[in-house]
């Protein structure tokens, strides 16, 4: 199955094929489309509402199956109010390009290692489990959108 990502960030696409290594997949990204595609919007209160119209918006351009992520910054026992949430990457109203600046490279790197979370390999990156989770709802979701299990 052919699947765009829905970004320009070569790092973002690199992980993701990383991920999703051994399925069925073929995953590429904007970047390798033809066409002057507009950005989307990310006005969504959280991930989930950001990467549906990210999603939405691409899909409407291009009429491919396509899926976007967002990422956001959440504390326990903090306001909700009080949350960096999907703010993350803007200071001031300024949006950080990628690998821009802290806070945001501290969060991103295993201390031990000082490598990013997305560059630890093997034994190393089987640990976090967010890989393994996001993997298995990944499978689950285009199994759902298929209506098989062909994954």
């Amino acid at each position: 199955m052919n699947l765009i990502y829905g970004t320009y960030n070569p790092s973002k696409l690199e992980s993701m094929i990383k991920m999703l290594d051994g399925l069925n997949l073929c995953i590429t990204d904007l970047g390798t489309l033809d066409i002057e595609i507009k950005e989307a919007e990310e006005t969504g209160k959280n991930p989930l509402s950001n990467a549906t119209q990210k999603a939405m918006t691409y899909f409407e351009q291009i009429k491919q199956p396509i899926f976007s992520c967002d990422s956001g910054l959440y504390f326990e026992d903090v306001d909700e109010k009080d949350q960096p949430g999907v703010l993350i990457k803007r200071i001031h109203g300024k949006n950080l390009a990628y690998r821009e600046g802290f806070p945001l490279d501290s969060l991103s790197v295993e201390m031990e290692s000082m490598k990013y979370y997305y560059d630890l390999e093997g034994k190393e990156s089987e640990k976090l489990g967010v890989i393994h989770g996001f993997r298995n709802f990944f499978i689950r979701s285009i199994n759902d959108y298929l209506k098989t299990d062909s994954l």
